[in-house]
């Protein structure tokens, strides 16, 4: 939905510009995300259809759209407030929910992301932050429903995460992880803010979305002794599970040695 909801406009916060610029209105025939903008009908009645580079020309006049495009939803409460300047998207977009709350808020500058994206719930607390400078993500905070935070993603390089946090909905730390060019370091929390498992995440594949443990492995009782230790490998019949090799050692919540356990190349326990 929210790609839809950007390929548009942006608001100037300027009043007094405001007041001066064009202004068009448009109701939308259905819901956003069943549609493109350019798709409805009042919208294809007073804009020429756009370029690949979603240029506005307005059809009365022939000319690029510069001015406050006014969206509302088709029961007539506003949806968005659009800014364009030459027929190309500029400054700050509004994007708000059926009972008014702003949904999302974000600037743009010669076409590329710049300053504060802010996503909101419906009821007006902040759902999510971030940050761009020049079209490049520098950061992104994101929040639990009842305004604790939920993650955030720091040390941005190229728009690729180096750092990141995640946390319970109390506002504990559940996982922190420092990202390399193809492995993660990760150490996992309990709620009581002690360690439950360290190790090392790899790409399952060319995305970070998809992660897989690798090597060695510590798995930890809440009261601080380990666990559990052993290696993960990426193995099975198929090579595409990950699975328990070699030997691991389990403890109990002193920390003692109880047992060892073997495994073979193929994950399955070795007798």
């Amino acid at each position: 939905m929210l790609k839809n909801l950007l390929i548009i406009g942006f608001l100037l916060t300027n009043n007094c510009e405001l007041k001066k610029m064009k202004e068009v209105t448009i109701k939308l025939d259905t819901l956003i995300e069943e549609k493109t903008l350019f798709e409805h009908t009042e919208f294809k009645e007073k804009f020429e259809k756009p370029s690949e580079e979603n240029t506005l020309i307005l059809k009365d006049t022939k000319k690029l759209f510069t001015g406050l495009l006014n969206v509302l939803f088709p029961s007539g409460e506003k949806f968005a407030k659009y800014q364009y300047v030459n027929g190309h998207q500029q400054g700050k977009q509004i994007v708000f929910f059926k009972n008014g709350n702003t949904h999302v808020q974000l600037s743009i500058n010669k076409g590329k992301y710049n300053d504060k994206y802010i996503i909101y719930y419906e009821n007006g607390k902040m759902k999510s932050v971030g940050f761009y400078k020049n079209g490049i993500q520098t950061s992104l905070e994101s929040y639990h429903f009842n305004g604790n935070k939920s993650s955030e993603y720091t040390n941005y390089e190229n728009s690729h995460k180096q750092e990141e946090k995640t946390y319970y909905n109390s506002g504990a730390l559940l996982s922190h992880r420092l990202y390399s060019k193809d492995k993660i370091k990760v150490i996992y929390f309990y709620e009581n803010n002690s360690k439950e498992s360290e190790g090392i995440e790899i790409k399952k594949g060319k995305s970070f979305l998809s992660l897989t443990k690798e090597g060695l492995w510590k798995y930890y009782h809440k009261n601080g002794n380990i666990k559990e230790q052993g290696n993960w490998a990426m193995g099975g019949r198929h090579g595409e599970q990950n699975i328990k090799i070699g030997v691991w050692k389990i403890y109990n919540k002193d920390g003692e040695l109880i047992k060892k356990q073997e495994y073979n190349k193929l994950g399955a326990k070795v007798k």
